[in-house]
Order: C-alpha cells, then structure tokens, then sequence
C-alpha cells in the first residue's frame, strides 16, 4: 500500500518542478523528497504524473533503475 499523503506531495512537487525548472534535475527531486520506487510507481500508473514530459520520466525511471542512486 503506497502512502497517499506522500503521492500527494510529490505530485505537488513535480508540478512545481516543472513549472519553475529552477536547475535541479528530477533526479535531484525525487531524491530530496524521499519518494520511493513504489510510489512512484503508483504516481505513473495511477495518477497524473505532475505534468512531467517524457524526457522526465524517463530521468526519474533511471534514477530508480540504478538503485536511487544518481
């Protein structure tokens, strides 16, 4: 079971990642947030992934792929 409140801040980070691109990459944020592979494996299959584009997503899937390590 993923951690609602958790897929809600991060969902809410995103957006706002995406909306500033202030210089951090997604890798940076999923790490600072704490997000987990399961959430974000909920985040993709079950809700709307903060408007991340492919290239984002694709950068988040790796990150987790490599151990969330970056």
């Amino acid at each position: 079971m993923v951690n609602k409140k958790m897929i809600s801040e991060a969902l809410q980070q995103m957006q706002g990642f995406k909306l500033g691109k202030w210089g951090a990459c997604p890798r940076e944020l999923v790490s600072s947030m704490g997000l987990t592979e399961k959430e974000w494996k909920h985040i993709k299959e079950k809700e709307d992934s903060g408007n991340l584009d492919k290239d984002d997503i694709k950068e988040i899937d790796e990150y987790f792929g490599n151990g969330g390590r970056y």
